[in-house]
């Protein structure tokens, strides 16, 4: 057995131990399940530096919403009596076509975009994958274990690319490519210190904005963090982001993406007893003009999404910039350290001080018999599909067309990866 090869034993189908580190392992198929808590959760979540995105409320609201057709599989490593490692992932058996593929990927991969840092030990990443990858390719029959997308900036990425690379060629295939970049904004002790680290134009127009802005408005700027109200604040956010997206002829996020909506909702009444979402605001006149969705964990923020209104001579004040310039400017005020500023590469998020990160898919396939033809023939599927459907019909034909306007396909969903 390929877990052998790390010195580790099975005992039952769903738990094992590794001599060689010293861990024992279980794996779970239900997010009440009474061997770790919630708050044992995220506790491990801080202490490998992970993300908002690998918590409990995350992983268990992601689940719900988007686990259909699915097999959870949780797996958790203890150190003695100290949880040392989560893997929160799923089994599916994929087709695309005539082509199928057993796969385990981490919980959050799809459907909602962000990064899925695994919470794990960075002492403890060659253990950790190598023990995935036993049970779920030699113990599940996957033909591929999934582990994207996962940030470069990672304070374990080294670790796990190491134990990528040193599992046995004989018995696995494995892959690391970058798919994409994220920014980051890594904030200064004071927000006068961040302006300064801007360039000279951009400096000048937050100021020259900032002032029109005051001279125009009654202005105010606030962050609703209370229970009571962040339903209704996210509501009308998700109001004014539709509004900004259809009048530049696309849908915005909660109508591409399947369920988004409800589930943002159920992420927010599960989160918000812990005061780890919020919305800011920039109000003008008493109205409020332009919204930032956030969420916190552990010094970082994570930026959701952003809505301003548009049309008329709003376009003259920079909403979209003073907006995140004034987010910026709270969490500096909130012991913020830095802040998650979503995939892709936008020009004003890199004018406006971010850094474009890097971010990457560890594929960790296995040699039996067919598995990888069947893998490359579904890599290839998929490519067609992003061309044809993603690229072509959903970006350039539905925005002319509203009346043939859906959200995106779940097919075309699941087998980015």
């Amino acid at each position: 057995m390929p877990l052998s090869q790390n010195n580790c034993t099975l005992g039952r189908q769903s738990d094992g131990f590794c001599a060689q580190s010293g861990l024992s392992w279980h794996v779970l198929d239900d997010f009440n399940d009474a061997r770790i808590s919630p708050r044992q959760w995220d506790e491990t979540v801080a202490a490998t530096n992970g993300n908002f995105y690998m918590t409990f409320q995350w992983c268990r609201a992601w689940w719900r919403f988007y686990g259909a057709g699915r097999q959870l599989r949780i797996l958790i490593f203890f150190r003695g009596e100290e949880l040392a490692a989560i893997l929160p992932t799923f089994l599916e058996k994929l087709w695309i076509g005539p082509v199928w593929v057993k796969m385990a990927r981490l919980a959050g991969a799809d459907s909602t975009t962000q990064l899925c840092n695994p919470p794990v030990h960075k002492d403890l990443a060659a253990s950790v994958l190598q023990t995935a990858a036993g049970y779920f390719i030699g113990q599940c029959g996957c033909d591929a274990v999934i582990f994207s997308p996962v940030s470069a900036d990672f304070p374990g990425f080294d670790e796990i690319c190491l134990a990528c690379r040193q599992l046995p060629p004989a018995t696995y295939g494995t892959q690391v490519r970058q798919t994409g970049i994220h920014s980051v904004f890594r904030l200064s002790a004071s927000f006068e210190d961040y302006l300064k680290g801007l360039g000279k134009s951009q400096r000048a127009n937050y100021k020259r904005d900032w002032n029109l802005l005051n001279k125009s408005f009654s202005v105010a700027v606030d962050s609703i963090f209370e229970e009571s109200q962040l339903a209704g604040e996210f509501d009308a956010f998700s109001k004014m982001h539709k509004a900004q997206w259809n009048a530049e002829g696309r849908q915005g996020v909660f109508a591409d993406w399947p369920a988004s909506y409800e589930f943002n909702l159920e992420l927010i009444k599960a989160c918000a007893s812990q005061r780890r979402v919020f919305f800011h605001r920039l109000v003008l006149d008493g109205e409020a003009v332009s919204y930032q969705f956030c969420f916190t964990f552990q010094g970082r923020l994570c930026w959701r999404w952003t809505a301003r209104v548009v049309g008329g001579n709003w376009q003259r004040y920079g909403l979209g910039r003073m907006g995140l310039a004034k987010l910026i400017e709270a969490a500096i005020g909130q012991g913020i350290h830095s802040i998650e500023g979503g995939t892709g590469h936008y020009d004003y998020k890199v004018q406006m001080g971010a850094s474009e990160v890097p971010f990457y898919s560890f594929a960790i396939a296995s040699r039996r018999r067919g598995a990888g033809g069947r893998l490359r023939l579904m890599k290839l599927f998929s490519q067609v599909l992003d061309i044809a459907y993603y690229k072509i019909l959903f970006r350039r034909v539905y925005p002319r067309v509203p009346a043939l306007r859906r959200p995106l396909a779940r097919l075309w969903i699941r087998s980015r990866f």
